[in-house]
């Protein structure tokens, strides 16, 4: 593409003659030629715009459109119009459709440099600025997700019944654009109906927007989701009511299920997601803990025998659930593992209520097991451990926490904690706790334990 003025034969005596002028006098020149600027007024413009003599400026081109002014004189050749311009591609034969864009920028090009030019305190009315070009959505190709090393939001096909409703989609990217434009072109993830209402969801690569037309009106939701993966861009809220959510499953997911946090010992209770869309599943959490929890599986393609869990906390994306155990004899700290054997579930049980936040903007919630200790005369057993969530921004906070298994100690535990690095650090950072009893101890000894260092 190429952008260029008009040429023009007769132009080459005043091009010579504006040649020899400084440039605030040429601007003075095309104030008061262009924009039917009076001296004055092509002065005070020239003064706005940091001129050091706007005067003299004005005045050295008022002289030469005086001299250039002769009886044949009939107006400014196009090529000094620098609100004229043409736009053309290299080849005109195969790229006759982008006539049109270059007729709409030369229109955008004149518009925006009109306001520029004009005075301060004039009375002609001001080019309006031109509204935003409508985007239309993106969508990626069905079984993309198969083929690519890096799996999450982006590689997820478009679903739902009025995927191919352009007005519907339109009205999804025009309300996102109004609320804060998204940071690249859109990409459709849906568009359906569910329980009748229409529902689009769209992704820019770092959030998610949900639009849906209510009968009180459209409404708009937006929720990080940077850097999303096979786990924490494996499921999206579409929609909740009272029966519950219901979700849009990634196209990688072969098998869903649901399952209580607080009853580890409970079999999970399959899921149907037809289309990828679950149906609803009821909200069973107290207030402060993670929600009714999503345990899915990967397809074989993406992984042999991969399952993890989902925590609902209230925004659209759910918090993706890890355990970490405790240290071997080694004393080395072991990575997170995915939350779904025994041992795992039963923590998460006892310590799923305890976790430092529990808001949309959750992305990950740890539960790291640093310490198992016997209490002395035959107390029972406790476990201690350090619960992190990481946010979509990659900050987080931590908190820890008694995980009692068999304990004969008085009512009214409480915790104190020093685990500052594991706020910060996402693996596991040497941390402390203590439970002193709030009842007045006889022969009990508070317990306390600390991570490998």
């Amino acid at each position: 593409m190429r952008l260029f003025t008009p040429p023009d034969d007769g132009d080459a005596e005043l091009d010579a003659r504006l040649a020899e002028l400084p440039a605030p006098a040429r601007a003075g020149f095309a104030l008061q030629v262009l924009d039917g600027l009076d001296r004055a007024e092509a002065a005070e413009v020239l003064a706005w715009a940091g001129v050091e003599a706007p005067a003299d400026s004005a005045r050295a081109g008022a002289e030469l459109l005086r001299a250039a002014r002769t009886p044949d004189w009939s107006d400014l050749p196009p090529g000094y119009d620098a609100c004229t311009v043409h736009l053309q591609p290299g080849d005109l034969l195969r790229r006759r459709r982008l006539a049109v864009v270059a007729a709409a920028v030369a229109v955008a090009l004149t518009a925006a440099a009109v306001p520029v030019l004009a005075p301060s305190g004039s009375d002609r009315p001001a080019a309006s600025t031109p509204l935003p070009r409508q985007v239309v959505a993106e969508r990626r190709a069905d079984d993309l997700w198969r083929g690519t090393a890096k799996l999450g939001l982006a590689v997820w096909p478009a679903r739902g019944e009025l995927r191919d409703d352009s007005a519907l989609v339109g009205r999804a990217t025009a309300a996102w654009q109004q609320a804060g434009p998204p940071t690249a072109v859109p990409q459709l993830l849906y568009a359906g109906r569910l329980d009748g209402t229409p529902v689009v969801l769209l992704t820019d690569g770092r959030s998610l927007a949900r639009y849906t037309e209510e009968p009180a009106g459209p409404a708009l939701a937006l929720a990080p989701a940077g850097d999303s993966d096979v786990t924490a861009g494996a499921a999206v809220v579409l929609r909740r009511d009272d029966r519950g959510a219901r979700y849009l499953l990634a196209p990688w997911i072969a098998s869903a299920a649901t399952r209580r946090l607080d009853r580890p010992d409970e079999a999970e209770r399959p899921l149907a997601f037809p289309g990828g869309v679950t149906d609803p599943v009821p909200g069973t959490a107290a207030p402060g803990c993670p929600g009714p929890a999503l345990q899915l599986r990967s397809d074989p393609v993406v992984a042999e025998q991969h399952a993890f869990l989902l925590a609902d906390l209230g925004g659209l994306a759910p918090a993706h659930l890890t355990y970490t155990p405790p240290p071997d004899a080694s004393a080395q700290a072991r990575p997170p593992r995915e939350a779904v054997g025994p041992q795992a579930l039963r923590r998460w049980a006892a310590g799923a209520c305890a976790i430092p936040e529990a808001g949309p903007g959750v992305r990950q919630l740890n539960l790291w097991e640093f310490a198992d200790q016997k209490l002395p005369q035959n107390g029972g057993e406790l476990g201690w451990a350090c619960l992190r969530a990481d946010h979509w921004d990659g900050t987080g906070s931590a908190a820890a926490a008694v995980l009692p298994r068999t304990v004969v100690a008085p009512n009214g535990w409480r915790t104190r904690t020093a685990a500052p690095a594991a706020a910060t650090n996402r693996t596991p950072s040497p941390s402390t706790a203590g439970a002193p009893p709030t009842a007045p101890p006889t022969s009990w000894s508070p317990p306390a334990a600390g991570s490998p260092a």
